[in-house]
């Protein structure tokens, strides 16, 4: 099972008023062993060139950076743990089938 996430705007970063949003995008494949789930994600922050942001320091823009992956990590991780268990164990028992 993959899921891609990709043009998820980011709202309240330091990017100005008429500036393009800064995006968070992730690519994750969810395999199943014998018990249990496993999950790689490669995760992203998108700032597109001309934005306020980058003008930062890189140390804050790294730290700022780091905060929003971690918030939207955690509640997509959030949003997941009611509907993907449901649909994960639906979709390993049709490939037992």
């Amino acid at each position: 099972m993959s899921i891609r996430l990709e043009d998820c705007q980011l709202h309240g970063f330091p990017t100005g008023a008429t500036q393009p949003p800064i995006r968070f995008e992730m690519d994750a494949v969810i395999r199943p062993t014998e018990s249990q789930l496993m999950a790689e994600a490669t995760t992203r922050l998108v700032i597109p060139s001309g934005s306020a942001a980058r003008l930062l320091p890189r140390s804050l823009l790294r730290l700022l950076g780091q905060q929003a992956l971690l918030a939207c990590l955690a509640r997509l991780e959030k949003r997941c743990q009611t509907r993907l268990p449901l649909v994960a164990q639906a979709w390993m028992q049709r490939g037992s089938d």
